[in-house]
């Protein structure tokens, strides 16, 4: 359904946030981190 496709969308784009935050070095800062541990968070509330 339409509801499993955008919980699919936004689980993809979340992931590759995470991936970006941990591949740049620019972003490897205390504050980014709490992003991603914010964001690490939300995709696995989709589950």
């Amino acid at each position: 359904s339409a509801d499993q496709a955008l919980r699919a969308l936004s689980v993809f784009c979340l992931v590759l946030t995470i991936a970006v935050f941990l591949y740049v070095k620019k972003y490897k800062t205390m504050y980014n981190r709490c992003y991603m541990c914010y964001f690490t968070s939300l995709t696995i509330s989709f589950f």
